[in-house]
């Protein structure tokens, strides 16, 4: 099981320039990373790309050997298999 606590977490102000996902309303890898970087200067931005690369590495090996992911605050997620559905046609 991985536990995340989010309550240590700070909104970062946020940048002037968004990224055309961010015109979308999607958030990418490289907003993330930029929020670390400005949570934590002393961290470089590669570093917190490869921060992020190794926390989703470890979400998706956990659901994919069916553990379950708990983040605090925020919530669980496991993989569930589903029946199939009858076709609409």
């Amino acid at each position: 099981m991985i536990e995340i606590d989010s309550s240590t977490l700070q909104h970062a102000p946020r940048k002037a320039r968004p990224s055309r996902d961010r015109l979308s309303g999607a958030v990418t890898k490289a907003d993330i990373a930029r929020a670390i970087r400005a949570r934590t200067p002393s961290v470089p931005l590669k570093a917190a790309t490869r921060l992020i690369d190794a926390i989703i590495d470890e979400i998706i090996l956990a659901l994919a050997s069916n553990q379950i992911l708990r983040l605090h605050c925020f919530g669980s997620f496991s993989v569930r298999v589903k029946g199939e559905r009858p076709g609409g046609s």
